[in-house]
């Protein structure tokens, strides 16, 4: 025997919603200070970047996830540059990655002794240092590979080592000294006085916590 259905009964039936976030407010405000920096380093708009990344340096500003907001106006604004470099450094041709940078280091010129660009330079050095190296063994490291990692940290320190964090309030110019640890000889005996220095300045980072 066969049941008649209801129609109308199923239209009326309580039905169940589900609220869905599609994007997290972590990751809109990541996604807002990256393509801030990105824009305004396409504007060549540096004086307005060096600033918006020395206040958010300066007042702590972070994420909600604790993401320093100094660190993703860098990120953005050094993008287009490491993109560039990244592909030179995939197919080897180290001349053409030096020259991507060296237009980049020209940018101190028009804003003369910012550390916030000073910054974003160092930071785009520690990006392609890691590309040249890679993420295998030291031992497996082809020379030339491991030549330019070395030299792309040796620019980034002497980029950071021309300012004082503790004179600048800059925390962020700290955390460039811990991630240069990478190419110490003996980092251990550095580390823990380099880390200290970033934590004291800036003790409620979550990031630079873990």
């Amino acid at each position: 025997q066969t049941k008649a259905i209801n129609i109308e009964a199923l239209h009326t039936a309580p039905t169940l919603t589900l609220p869905v976030v599609e994007v997290s407010d972590e990751e809109k405000t990541r996604s807002a200070f990256f393509e801030a920096g990105l824009y305004l380093a396409r504007q060549d708009a540096w004086h307005t970047l060096a600033e918006r990344i020395r206040a958010a340096d300066a007042e702590r500003s972070t994420t909600p996830a604790g993401i320093p907001a100094a660190d993703l106006l860098a990120e953005g604004a050094r993008a287009d540059v490491v993109t560039a470099a990244m592909r030179a450094v995939k197919t080897g041709d180290e001349a053409t990655c030096e020259s991507i940078l060296n237009d980049m280091a020209a940018i101190l010129e028009e804003v003369p002794d910012h550390h916030g660009i000073a910054y974003v330079l160092a930071m785009a050095h520690v990006d392609i240092g890691w590309a040249w190296r890679g993420e295998g063994w030291r031992d497996d490291i082809p020379a030339a590979n491991r030549a330019a990692f070395f030299r792309h940290f040796r620019k980034a320190a002497d980029l950071i080592d021309a300012y004082d964090p503790f004179e600048l309030n800059a925390p962020m110019l700290a955390s460039v000294r811990c991630a240069l640890l990478s190419s110490e000889s003996r980092p251990r005996e550095r580390a823990s006085d380099d880390y200290e220095d970033l934590i004291d300045l800036a003790p409620g980072v979550g990031k630079y916590m873990k």
